[in-house]
């Protein structure tokens, strides 16, 4: 009898803890940013197929429903040279957050740093920027962003007809909303 009682206990305290009516929080949604690693705020009700066709829209300059090689680049060299606040021909990290942030005041990026300091999971994948820096030396140049582009297109590209159209879009979603 007292060891079915315990079992009645032990089944009552796990059943309130499993309705003590805390919702569980959502998993964080990853930043999401453009093929060319421009931040793109998603607001809510949007998804991230959405968020990307808005700024497929903005950027293909020929209006045709295409963004090829050339295009991309052209994308690239606009965002470097934003990133690029000192003019020394390199990005660092310090000068990409200030300049997504100031691109995005209304739903700046998240800060990765400040995200471990709070104790706070973050999004642990490489930023699509930083990845770039291939010799390491914690700063991008413009031939690594180049190069860097030039391998996410392809990436991108998985018919491998040289460029992308909006039906290109939703793959780059994979794992977002």
């Amino acid at each position: 009898m007292p060891a079915r009682r315990f079992a009645v206990l032990v089944l009552l305290s796990l059943t309130g803890a499993a309705c003590s009516g805390r919702p569980e929080r959502p998993a964080p949604i990853p930043p999401l940013y453009s093929p060319v690693g421009e931040y793109l705020p998603v607001p809510r009700g949007t998804t991230c197929a959405e968020a990307l066709e808005r700024w497929f829209d903005r950027v293909d300059t020929k209006g045709d429903g295409r963004f090829d090689a050339a295009e991309l680049q052209a994308e690239a060299a606009r965002l470097f040279a934003a990133f690029d606040a000192d003019r020394d021909g390199y990005v660092t990290p310090q000068e990409l957050l200030a300049a997504r942030r100031a691109a995005s005041p209304a739903a700046p990026p998240p800060d990765p740093a400040a995200a471990r300091r709070r104790g706070r999971s973050i999004d642990t994948s490489p930023d699509p920027v930083m990845a770039a820096d291939i010799n390491l030396d914690f700063r991008v140049s413009r031939a690594e962003f180049e190069a860097h582009v030039e391998r996410r297109l392809q990436a991108a590209d998985t018919r491998r007809h040289g460029y992308l159209g909006k039906s290109d879009l939703p793959a780059l979603c994979s794992g977002q909303r």
